[in-house]
């Protein structure tokens, strides 16, 4: 079990420090409206990274890694919609939008290839 959680904690760290340092680094309030190359180059960048995410859990997880890259992209998602509901009304929304369309659906499409290959 405690590596199990382990794998999900580190799995997620990698997507959300990865966002940390972009926003930080850019200076760009991801609850503000951005550029539309910004939106895009930040969204392929986090599919990368939460993408990553879901591997390392996958390598970290002792069994059933394709169940461990499932639960990053859930904490991704989760962590998307608690920021959409918290934020201000007038807020921008397309780094939440982003997250939950492709961010999370690249750790699961990481998941489901793990899973295939566990099953050759």
């Amino acid at each position: 079990m405690g590596r199990s959680i382990v794998a999900v904690v580190a799995g997620y760290l990698v997507f959300g420090l990865s966002a940390a340092v972009l926003f930080g680094v850019t200076g760009v309030d991801p609850h503000s409206p951005a550029s539309t190359t910004f939106m895009v180059a930040s969204t392929i960048y986090g599919i990368v990274f939460a993408a990553l995410g879901a591997f390392v859990a996958t390598k970290i997880a002792p069994s059933q890694p394709h169940i461990h890259a499932f639960v990053v992209a859930g904490l991704i998602d989760l962590s998307a919609i608690i920021s959409l509901v918290v934020q201000p009304g007038e807020a921008a929304m397309w780094s939440q939008i982003a997250t939950i369309a492709f961010m999370s659906t690249a750790a699961i499409v990481v998941g489901l290839v793990q899973m295939v290959g566990n099953k050759r």
